[in-house]
């Protein structure tokens, strides 16, 4: 199976003053394949979402070698990095980060309209993920009339509108009660089956358990893998 990811000795550190530095991440290496579901866990302050953004391409690290679906990031530039993260990796947060004014279909059209997808082709595939996500009758509603579930699922639809092969969630259940938790992990394993690799940041050890393997860390160190 090949790999879609690859972490090489790779550190971060968040520089706060001259006199206060933050260690986030030291020598992280990973190697995840294509269609895998991992978990990354840990406790506050250990590093999870310091790792997520370095691996979506939101943050850069200190050192170290990434390589997503085989382009290595050091050979990129900014614009390069931007293209990679709108049609490689699909976002899905705790908060869910729906624009308030936009409806659900708006709000999956969206990356689309960034991604400079042919507006007709847009829209359908738009109405499709929302009817795949279960809220075909709920797509006209604004964030503020949906569920928390619901809007997570807003969210999973957003994160698959350009097509990603890899699904970055941070705390995708960390809002919302145990059943929809379990009904938006139903999703991310179906994407999976679909051949999707997905990763998703938790401190929950159940949902936890729903993916195949899972890194832990601990003070910006992976202590199991």
């Amino acid at each position: 199976m090949s790999e879609i990811l690859k972490l090489k000795n790779v550190s971060k550190t968040y520089r706060l003053t001259k006199q206060n530095n933050v260690e986030a991440l030291k020598n992280i290496n990973i190697n995840i394949n294509k269609g895998e579901f991992v978990a990354i866990m840990g406790p506050s302050g250990s590093g999870k979402s310091s790792l997520l953004h370095v691996i979506g391409l939101l943050d850069k690290p200190e050192s170290g070698e990434i390589v997503i679906d085989d382009h290595n990031i050091a050979d990129l530039n900014s614009k390069e990095m931007a293209r990679i993260r709108l049609k490689t990796i699909g976002f899905v947060f705790q908060t869910f980060n729906l624009l308030p004014r936009l409806s659900a279909f708006k709000n999956v059209l969206l990356p689309a309209i960034y991604g400079r997808q042919p507006r007709g082709t847009a829209k359908e595939r738009a109405k499709q993920l929302l009817e795949q996500v279960g809220l075909g009758e709920r797509m006209k509603h604004k964030p503020n009339e949906l569920s928390g579930g619901e809007k997570q699922r807003v969210a999973i639809a957003r994160a698959l509108t350009n097509n990603p092969t890899l699904i970055l969630a941070d705390e995708p259940t960390g809002n919302l009660d145990s059943h929809s938790g379990k009904e938006i992990m139903k999703i991310f394993k179906q994407l999976q089956k679909e051949g999707r690799t997905i990763i998703v940041v938790t401190h929950d050890a159940e949902i936890a358990k729903e993916a195949e393997r899972i890194i832990c860390l601990k003070d910006g160190k992976i202590v199991r893998s």
